[in-house]
């Protein structure tokens, strides 16, 4: 069997329980990530429950890079696994690839300075996002009411256009 079976089959041995704040930093900036949109993480991804170690994900030297605060779920995807990293003093916790966020803002100016006096670091060219944990049947109920509030624009405007075109005709 392929390696992540094995590694996914030995997450979902180890306990469940309310994780804290989580931080994720990448030494690049990403897009996609506009407010109240759902996003997957299809890989496995590491986190962090310190937010001193996150500073050491992103790009210091040319300043840019991102930050994520993530908000996990009660019964999370996420799965403490510090006490089996390299690196314990990271206080790791792994997310299971196909792990859903939504995203609550890009954080403005003022919030983004406040983590930056607390983190001792410069975060300008820095995006920093919050991140909150999805379940699947949350994410497929959203998307089913969005789709449906399209299809009802859509049939309105149809409406309204042959509204329109009977008037023009008489």
């Amino acid at each position: 069997r392929p390696v992540i079976y094995h590694i996914e089959n030995a997450l979902s041995k180890l306990k469940v329980g309310p994780l804290p704040q989580l931080y994720r930093g990448m030494p690049h900036a990403v897009t996609g990530y506009d407010e109240g949109t759902f996003v997957l993480w299809d890989a496995f991804s590491s986190s962090t429950s310190d937010a001193n170690i996150v500073k050491q994900f992103t790009d210091e030297v040319n300043c840019s890079g991102t930050i994520f605060i993530l908000k996990p779920l009660a019964e999370s995807h996420g799965r403490c696994i510090n006490f089996l990293s390299e690196f314990k003093e990271e206080s790791e916790v792994l997310f299971r690839p196909n792990t859903w966020f939504r995203v609550q803002q890009k954080l403005g100016q003022g919030p983004k300075q406040l983590l930056a006096h607390h983190l001792g670091i410069s975060l300008e060219g820095i995006d920093v996002y919050e991140l909150e944990e999805m379940d699947h049947c949350t994410v497929t109920l959203e998307h089913n009411k969005h789709r449906q509030s399209l299809i009802q624009l859509r049939e309105g405007q149809q409406q309204r256009r042959r509204m329109y075109s009977e008037r023009l005709i008489e």
